[in-house]
């Protein structure tokens, strides 16, 4: 939806405008797992995700020139680092995904991946394709059915991962999460009520940044078109309700003051009020 390399250039270029931290795989990990996404307590699974190009990051920095296709080169520092915006597709393979991390290989020690909270949206979406769906009572209905049924459900992952199908899926998820992310600097005043910015910058010119980075996020929104906007939007909406449907519940967060809405609050209730947040972005 964005145009190819765009958010990672932001990102490199204005990275302090940015309200919400930027987080290594193994904090994104952790921020999934404290929000009801038990599948990645462990930095590692976020980081093999990533080799897999089913979740993008939103920078990789290294200090080595990197050939890997889909990662664009936006930006340079006086160190020497190299900054890339992150467009590349999930892989293809023919028999499904199942033991897909035992292949992969080490990463370079100094490649430096960086995700924004919002990639949740991503994690979201794969912890519920990854999840077998067998009713618990099953165990004790026919305990000898279950390596059955497990096999099935098996099967029926390996069929759909394989398929053009996912990995357009795949792609999507991480475009909604990268529009939310790109919308992030000048919607989190709105929404939460502060502005941060570094001792060094000064108030009144980060405001100045983020209304410049504003006015070319909405050049890019209109280039994508209402309809595909309001689209996200009920899809975000959707996987709200799916990931916790107390709405009642939900309403008392909403009315609280600042960022408690989406840093306090824990489990799967607290990712339903981050996908609100990113709906109303």
């Amino acid at each position: 939806m964005l145009e190819p390399g765009q958010l990672g250039r932001w990102v490199a270029q204005r990275t302090d405008i940015w309200q919400m931290g930027f987080l290594s795989a193994r904090r994104l990990g952790r921020l999934a797992s404290d929000r009801g996404l038990t599948a990645f307590r462990l930095g590692d699974h976020v980081k093999h995700l990533w080799q897999l190009g089913l979740l993008r990051a939103d920078l990789v920095v290294s200090m080595h020139r990197l050939d890997t296709t889909g990662l664009i080169e936006v930006d340079r520092d006086d160190k020497g680092a190299y900054y890339y915006a992150d467009e590349r597709q999930p892989a293809e393979r023919d028999e499904g995904l199942g033991s897909s991390f035992a292949a992969l290989e080490e990463l370079p020690p100094d490649l430096d991946l960086r995700f924004h909270p919002f990639r949740y949206y991503v994690l979201y979406h794969i912890d519920r394709c990854l999840y077998l769906g067998i009713h618990p009572m099953q165990m004790l209905i026919s305990v000898a059915r279950y390596p059955e049924l497990v096999e099935h459900k098996v099967n029926a992952f390996q069929r759909r991962s394989s398929g053009a199908d996912f990995r357009q899926a795949v792609n999507r998820w991480n475009d909604t999460a990268a529009l939310s992310i790109a919308a992030e600097p000048h919607t989190y005043e709105m929404l939460f009520g502060i502005i941060k910015c570094s001792a060094s910058a000064g108030m009144e010119p980060q405001r100045q940044a983020i209304c410049q980075h504003g006015a070319e996020y909405c050049s890019a929104l209109k280039m994508i078109g209402r309809v595909r906007i309001q689209e996200i939007r009920q899809e975000l909406c959707i996987s709200a309700q799916r990931l916790d449907p107390n709405r009642t519940v939900h309403t008392i967060p909403r009315l609280t003051d600042g960022e408690f809405r989406v840093k306090d609050v824990k489990g799967r209730l607290g990712g339903r009020c981050t996908f609100r947040r990113w709906q109303r972005c």
